[in-house]
């Protein structure tokens, strides 16, 4: 699977970074992941409209998962990947995306017989990369509107608060 990384140019960041400290944590980390899901959704239904359809279990798989972050409290992980769970089947997502090699254990024999290990060669059909490298400057941008639309209607239920503690 591709691994995305991008970071966006955001407007006044030294202002956003002061408006994020005045945020409690909690509110701060929801900011960062409704941003960055909406940033990765063109992404994630591209992704999900080039996936060969064999079972559909993969398509389905396809979504946005929230990791841990353990540094920066300024920042979260918000991760474009198939999901594996009760619900979803995609672990196998690397393989189409990437193929596979045809493997053959006959334990020295001439033919192969019931027992033997076998499997052909799966080509590479990509899916994933595509749609990651389509949508990356678009998910740039998307993220930096998503953080200062969040951040501006933030600080204006910070300032009504401030006003009805003023009364």
């Amino acid at each position: 699977m591709a691994k995305v990384t991008f970071s966006a140019k955001v407007p006044n960041q030294r202002l956003i970074r002061e408006a994020m400290r005045e945020i409690a944590e909690r509110p701060r980390r929801s900011i960062l992941i409704s941003a960055g899901k909406k940033a990765l959704k063109p992404m994630r239904d591209e992704a999900k409209r080039r996936v060969p359809k064999l079972t559909g279990n993969t398509a389905e798989s396809i979504g946005t998962l929230v990791g841990r972050n353990r540094g920066d409290r300024y920042a979260a992980n918000v991760i474009l990947a198939p999901r594996v769970t009760k619900k979803y089947d995609g672990w196998y997502a690397h393989i189409i995306e990437g193929g596979a090699r045809g493997v053959v254990k006959n334990k020295g024999r001439g033919i192969l017989r019931k027992g033997t290990r076998y499997r052909r060669d799966i080509p590479a059909r990509p899916f994933f990369e595509p749609a990651v490298k389509n949508n990356l400057d678009e998910a740039g941008r998307t993220y930096a509107e998503g953080m200062n639309k969040a951040l501006e209607s933030r600080i204006r239920r910070l300032q009504r608060v401030a006003r009805k503690k003023a009364l």
